[in-house]
């Protein structure tokens, strides 16, 4: 699963593994592909979930595609002879353009499905971007955050979510530099809290 930073990735492969957990799943949030070969159970239903797989940034993506090269047919053979193991991967959209010539190599070993979060079939309505809104901040929007704001932004759900109410219209309409403007801030007060 691909998408833009604050897409929803991760909310969506954490609801899908509570999904299977409730169906007898054994649940292995993974890091590195070596744990497949270490942790698979043949007779046994395990889901392993790689969040972010390549990490957040593009300077980190070799040593990775290096470890998934290696353990890729192993793990293309433990698939075969399972049916009831599954792994969920997702991906910054901007690491998988990127590198887009190793995911076409890793789709022909391994068979998976590819969701693009900002495909035209399954990015965010409007009326799902205002149930977001409603499920964080429960009145419906007010009617400064016109339809055009509600949908400005692919990282629409992270927005919302870690965004106060009484600067949320300024939050959407400015997002750049309303960040830029905490991270100044942040600067100002803690050394430590600006390099985190």
């Amino acid at each position: 699963m691909t998408g833009p930073f604050g897409s929803g990735k991760t909310a969506i492969a954490y609801y899908v593994i509570s999904k299977l957990e409730k169906e007898g799943y054994e649940i292995i949030v993974a890091s590195e592909p070596e744990e497949i070969v270490r942790r698979f159970r043949r007779n046994q239903r395990q889901l392993f979930l790689f969040d972010d797989v390549f990490g957040k940034y593009s300077s980190n993506i070799s040593d990775t595609t290096d470890r998934w090269k290696t353990y890729c047919s192993k793990i293309n053979e433990f698939l075969s002879k399972s049916n009831s193991v599954k792994i969920v991967i997702t991906c910054r959209t901007h690491i998988f353009l990127l590198n887009e010539k190793f995911f076409e190599n890793f789709k022909t070993d391994l068979s998976f499905i590819h969701k693009d979060l900002i495909s035209e079939k399954i990015v965010l309505n409007l009326e799902e971007r205002r149930k977001i809104y409603q499920s964080i901040f429960k009145p419906n929007p007010p009617e400064s955050i016109s339809a055009n704001i509600l949908s400005l932004y692919h990282f629409y759900p992270v927005m919302c979510s870690s965004y106060n109410k009484e600067n949320l219209l300024k939050y959407l309409k400015h997002p750049v530099e309303t960040v830029s403007a905490e991270i100044a801030d942040m600067q100002t007060h803690s050394d430590i809290g600006y390099l985190a």
